[in-house]
């Protein structure tokens, strides 16, 4: 979703550097909790808990915090990117689509609201549903739930290591360039 079908550039690092630090150090008190993020987040990429709002919040000393609203804060900076609903709209037509990410529910629910992609996949599974997409397991579950084989799906995704992990499982894979402003050769290459 991030990065394949979302231009969220600008809201992940609003989100991430500068929304989420700044209500932590309005909380605690402290004078500035920018830096803290920048270790944490560099420590954390990559894994699931980069993916959750409240990991952050909690390690930057604010268990308790109102995550859904901090989410909500700068939505507006979230876009389809310009190929998205025309392209997902022509895919829905011959074949089911369904969206793993590694948003936590709540994330991917305001995004797709915001957006409104959701009406295109037939199934969301999210790191809480499915879990995370770095891991065989995941897949494995996402299968099994929409009761497909591996042969018969195929997986796009911004990150490589995604890609790897799928394609173990002989998932036809392709990797797009984040954020493309045009519509990846890989899906202009899809069959009818």
């Amino acid at each position: 979703m991030d990065g394949t079908l979302l231009d969220n550039e600008k809201y992940e690092k609003r989100f991430w550097m500068h929304d989420v630090p700044e209500y932590a150090a309005k909380v605690t008190g402290a004078k500035s909790l920018k830096r803290k993020m920048r270790l944490l987040v560099k420590k954390h990429a990559g894994k699931s808990d980069w993916y959750r709002p409240e990991f952050f919040l909690r390690e930057l000393g604010v268990p308790n915090a109102d995550v859904r609203s901090l989410v909500r804060k700068n939505m507006r900076l979230v876009k389809p990117l310009p190929w998205a609903r025309k392209t997902l709209a022509k895919l829905r037509r011959t074949r089911r689509l369904v969206l793993l990410t590694n948003s936590v529910d709540y994330v991917a629910d305001e995004k797709l609201r915001h957006t409104k992609l959701r009406k295109y996949f037939s199934r969301i599974f999210t790191l809480d549903s499915a879990g995370f997409k770095g891991e065989r397991k995941t897949f494995k579950k996402v299968l099994a739930a929409v009761r497909a084989e591996p042969s018969e799906c195929v997986f796009f995704t911004d990150v490589s290591f995604e890609a790897t992990v799928a394609r173990s499982l002989g998932i036809r894979t392709h990797v797009v360039k984040s954020f493309s402003k045009t519509l990846p050769p890989s899906l202009r290459k899809m069959p009818e």
